[in-house]
């Protein structure tokens, strides 16, 4: 597989966090949007079995059915097979969709408590059937499996490279978005990736994960990426203009500060019309309603582009 110049690599942006209700899914959505505002050829990645990422670029997980990433990593298709265009500017995403999930075991529930059932089945057993298809087709370090089909090279990222493969040189960002659990997909994409984005809720308890997630990646890079690199926390659902907030947030300045870890200049608030937009299939940028706080995520674009040495290539084309 030819191997794309280093100079022109693909930036792959993983956005992790240990536990759920972080605003995870919002941020990648609406940075890859941003960054496809800024004229960026952007990848939206969705690599939780729950497929947020998916809905909320207006696909129907549970409607439909194709390639997924999950498919992808184990090798059953290429990228150009599973990726889906969207309505959004030039925004692709590599899809979930739960007769994918289907397919890994888990079973088909009907019935009133269907839904709920089948939430706990996904946290219960999906990740565990993943690694194990994934350890039975490549024993020799799964974990690296991602990073072999982005780089083009046998080990992967493990001696720092940042070359990318033909099918993923056509973006300029891959924007993952990853379960919250520390499961074998969240190692896997940050052995690929160049960069982690930690949403962290502006809260008392917002640290506590945070000192775990940094393990991790040292970890990682230890291991089997070192040129992985933290390149932000990002205050999310803060209540502005509340003493309490400002409280928490100077904590996370503290503590981030203290970790020599950057805390973004880019504070996300909490908006009930988020969850609208995300209800109805919609990047912010693409609803009425939420307008201003699309305009934080293309703060926050800029601020990523920054960290990358980059620039927007154009103007904003929302409709």
């Amino acid at each position: 597989m030819r191997v794309q110049p280093s100079a022109v690599a693909t930036r792959i942006l993983a956005l992790n966090a240990q536990k759920g209700g972080v605003g995870k899914t919002t941020a990648a959505v609406n940075l890859a949007s941003a960054l496809d505002q800024a004229g960026k050829r952007v990848l939206l990645v969705d690599f939780d079995p729950q497929a947020d990422a998916t809905m909320t670029v207006g696909i129907k997980p549970h409607e439909e059915d194709g390639p997924t990433s999950f498919d992808y990593v184990l090798g059953q298709c290429r990228l150009s097979d599973a990726v889906r265009s969207t309505d959004f500017g030039r925004l692709e995403v590599l899809p979930v969709y739960d007769a994918a999930i289907d397919r890994l075991g888990v079973p088909k529930l009907a019935g009133p408590d269907s839904r709920r059932a089948r939430a706990r089945a996904l946290a219960d057993g999906f990740h565990s059937r993943f690694a194990a298809e994934l350890a039975r087709k490549y024993p020799d370090e799964p974990e690296l499996t991602l990073a072999r089909l982005v780089s083009g090279l046998g080990e992967g990222r493990k001696r720092g490279a940042v070359a990318v493969s033909d099918e993923w040189s056509h973006y300029d960002y891959a924007v993952v978005d990853l379960p919250p659990q520390q499961v074998l997909p969240v190692a896997m994409v940050l052995a690929s990736a160049d960069a982690v984005i930690i949403p962290t809720k502006v809260e008392a308890y917002a640290m506590r994960g945070f000192a775990r997630m940094l393990d991790t990646i040292s970890d990682v890079r230890e291991v089997f990426n070192p040129s992985l690199r933290l390149v932000g926390v990002l205050a999310t659902f803060a209540q502005m203009r509340t003493q309490t907030t400002t409280i928490y947030l100077e904590a996370m300045r503290d503590v981030t500060e203290r970790l020599g870890t950057p805390l973004f200049e880019t504070i996300i608030p909490y908006r009930v019309q988020a969850i609208a937009a995300s209800g109805l299939g919609l990047p912010l940028h693409y609803y009425s309603e939420t307008k201003t706080l699309a305009a934080m995520y293309d703060k926050l674009a800029v601020e990523v582009m920054r960290a990358f040495g980059d620039k927007p290539t154009s103007r904003p084309t929302t409709r």
